[in-house]
């Protein structure tokens, strides 16, 4: 896995040769601030929601019946209709309401405002690029190149 890391890490060093390609490097450098205070907010709403997993769901889903295991159980979005049919009525009504609550504020808002956190940097990132060639003419511009210097 380091390995993989640093290769990557190698790409992106590569990557900044190219003004577009520097484009994505720095709007990911300068996203990390907010992105990084993003993280804290979203961790700290995504462990209440897997510990109202483990309280309310664990005695009668063997997923959320340990608090790593309700971490795990939401983390992978494992909630579907047949966990809620062991449920009693009450059960699934509450289920219901945690599965439904989750996808709004999880999925829905805390997604589009990291979304919105990075598009923000990206066009920061792009304004203070400038006019950069796409890669067909960059492309255009390499066989060019390479047929004047034959």
């Amino acid at each position: 896995v380091l390995h993989l890391f640093v290769l990557m890490l190698k790409f992106f060093k590569s990557f900044k040769a190219n003004k577009r390609l520097n484009v994505v490097i720095n709007t990911l450098t300068h996203s990390v601030k907010d992105v990084s205070h993003f993280g804290i907010v979203f961790l700290t709403i995504f462990l209440c929601y897997a510990w109202a997993a483990h309280v309310f769901f664990g005695w009668n889903i063997e997923a959320a019946s340990s608090m790593f295991g309700a971490i795990y159980w939401r983390w992978s979005g494992a909630v579907d209709s047949t966990d809620m049919e062991d449920l009693t009525a009450l059960g699934r009504v509450l289920g219901y309401a945690y599965s439904l609550s989750y996808e709004f504020l999880v999925l829905n808002l805390l997604f589009g405002i990291l979304f919105g956190l990075i598009f923000e940097a990206y066009g920061r990132t792009r304004a203070e690029a400038g006019k950069t060639d796409t890669l067909l003419t960059q492309i255009r511009k390499s066989i060019a190149e390479m047929r004047r210097k034959k």
